[in-house]
């Protein structure tokens, strides 16, 4: 009863209290202790199937990205690839036109590999399409990973390889069949760690695929650049479901995001705001029940 009332956390540069039902969040700096990487960063020999972290990034943050890596790089579970996916039409002269702090990392264990431009999809798509039976774990280029991000993923996997896990998800309600998001901050004083339908994946925070845990549509790229050409996560949590998959939050809001600097000024979460090119998460949701009604009929199998 009295961590009802009162609750104190640390989270992503703010201290979020709950006093006698009243919530208050205020911002403090905090910072991440971010090292170079020196050490070669991957398993060998490499596991069967490959435990495989897959990213890409943009011209905007081609100068920033290497410092993701290097804490990708740095895992007390090593990864058996770490690959950066390129568009080659956004880098014409391909590794002429990278810098040399990223071209460093590929000595440590680095891959880079050049693919079509399908915008933030790339960094789950072609990595499913060259390596259709191992695991798939997803980072975003923006993000300072702390070293147990791919422990923690691959530990859950191990005890139960049918989920889908993820460190934070957004949680959705089904409601008049219709798919609802609410604030994760707002689930943040509930414990959540059952595997559901309901938990939307949110990719940055990293998120581990097992081999065939989506629908076959996942590579469908002629329809995702028409039904949802930017919001990624909205599109995989519609294939998991869709697989019968259920997406599992191991950590949550227990776990910190810390974003690189000079990172926030652009990105898909201002490309997915109402009223910009992009669509608002709910409408994202529409659009994949519109497609696939057999979605809600998936859900209300699950007993919530």
């Amino acid at each position: 009863m009295l961590s009802r009332l009162f609750f104190f956390k640390d989270l992503d540069d703010h201290y979020v209290i709950l006093l006698f039902g009243i919530r208050l969040v205020i911002k403090h700096k905090s910072g991440f202790k971010y090292k170079q990487a020196t050490n070669f960063g991957l398993n060998k020999p490499e596991r069967n199937p490959k435990l495989i972290v897959s990213l890409t990034t943009y011209p905007a943050r081609i100068s920033t990205v290497h410092k993701t890596i290097n804490t990708l790089l740095q895992q007390t579970v090593k990864p058996d690839k770490i690959i950066l996916w390129l568009a080659e039409s956004q880098f014409p002269g391909k590794e002429k036109d990278l810098p040399s702090e990223l071209l460093r990392l590929k000595d440590l264990g680095l891959s880079i590999e050049w693919c079509e431009d399908l915008k933030s999809y790339k960094k789950l798509i072609p990595a499913i399409q060259k390596y259709p039976q191992d695991i798939i774990v997803t980072a975003d280029d923006d993000v300072y990973y702390e070293k147990d991000m791919l422990e923690s993923l691959y530990n859950a996997y191990l005890k139960d390889s049918s989920n889908i896990y993820v460190r934070r998800a957004v949680k959705l309600e089904l409601e008049d069949n219709e798919i609802k998001s609410i604030s994760s901050r707002k689930y943040l004083y509930q414990s959540n760690l059952k595997p559901t339908y309901l938990n939307q994946i949110m990719g940055g925070s990293g998120c581990l695929y097992p081999p065939n845990s989506l629908h076959s549509d996942i590579t469908n790229l002629s329809q995702i650049k028409s039904l949802i050409p930017t919001h990624d996560d909205a599109y995989f949590w519609g294939m998991a479901v869709l697989n019968k998959t259920k997406i599992q939050v191991i950590k949550g809001f227990d776990a910190n995001l810390y974003y690189v600097e000079d990172t926030q000024d652009v990105g898909l979460i201002h490309t997915n705001k109402e009223g910009s090119s992009g669509v608002s998460l709910s409408d994202a949701h529409k659009r994949l029940v519109a497609t696939y009604p057999e979605i809600i009929d998936i859900i209300k199998t699950e007993k919530i």
